[in-house]
């Protein structure tokens, strides 16, 4: 399956757990997420985003052999809220021959407020010092399936 994001983001205060499935032949090297809503008026726009290039992109950045997630953090003014988004990535992924390539992707999410999904993104384990990332063979959590499949909600 195609990198993509799971039709659900979670959120919690300032911060959101944007995740999805990936292929089991890829691994993201490096990637850069978004995730906003716009409010009816089209006033002010809710927004989080983060990037593996800084160091708190990194510590919120998991990968199993399916499933990846960032923590993204709130930037802006607006608070993030529940209801329809949008979410976009570009990553640097390389796969099983150890090709590399630029992909993008990005598409209608929904917001929902769900303080178990961003606990258990939280609560992985981190990289030792020195360490790149971590891939986990399963997030053994309520990350290993979409936001409302299971006891997440």
């Amino acid at each position: 399956m195609p990198v993509r994001f799971d039709d659900t983001i979670a959120f919690a205060g300032d911060v959101a757990v944007a995740l999805g499935p990936i292929d089991a032949s890829d691994t993201i090297k490096e990637v850069c997420a978004w995730v906003y809503r716009s409010p009816d008026d089209r006033e002010q726009d809710a927004a989080a985003t983060e990037m593996t290039t800084s160091p708190e992109g990194l510590v919120g950045f998991r990968q199993t052999t399916t499933r990846w997630v960032l923590s993204l953090n709130k930037i802006g003014t607006n608070p993030l809220d529940e209801g329809p988004a949008f979410a976009v990535a570009v990553a640097l992924l390389r796969d099983d021959q150890d090709r590399e390539r630029v992909i993008w992707w990005g598409h209608p999410v929904r917001l929902v407020n769900s303080p178990e999904y961003v606990a258990a993104a939280r609560d992985l384990p981190a990289a030792a010092a020195g360490s790149e990332r971590v891939t986990l063979p399963s997030f053994r959590s309520v990350l290993d399936q979409p936001v409302g499949a299971g006891t997440a909600s």
